[in-house]
């Protein structure tokens, strides 16, 4: 194998790696920051337990609205951390797209794109406003 051959097969493992990476780290962010809201949110709260005897159906808007109006610090924080742990994926999808890219293989990338909208396309379908 020649150097110019080995050169693009690491800087694709490199970027293989740095993706890895980046998706293990948000999840230990996103934990971080779900653990840290209910944590919060129990120790403002007191019994949560009680909290979950009634079921009221509620969009997400409302919710954070909700929060947002009676100060829940903790709620907030748990969405963030929630959001971040919904986006790794997408996320992944996007930048396995751009893998693709750099392999030359635009099929495969644009296969991935076309996950990655459906993606988003779901995710926006799926809010309640």
């Amino acid at each position: 194998m020649s150097p110019q051959q080995a050169q693009p097969a690491d800087s694709l493992q490199r970027l293989e790696l740095i993706i890895s990476h980046l998706l293990r780290i948000g999840v230990l962010i996103a934990g971080t920051f779900l653990l840290v809201g209910w944590l919060m949110s129990w120790y403002t709260q007191g019994d949560m337990l009680s909290t979950f005897q009634t079921y009221e159906s509620q969009s997400i808007i409302e919710s954070i609205h909700w929060a947002l109006v009676m100060n829940n610090k903790g709620l907030i924080i748990s969405y963030f951390g929630l959001l971040i742990l919904v986006s790794l994926p997408v996320l992944r999808v996007f930048m396995t797209g751009f893998l693709f890219i750099r392999q030359k293989e635009y099929t495969l990338a644009f296969m991935a794109y076309g996950v990655f909208f459906a993606l988003l396309l779901s995710v926006l379908l799926g809010i309640e406003i």
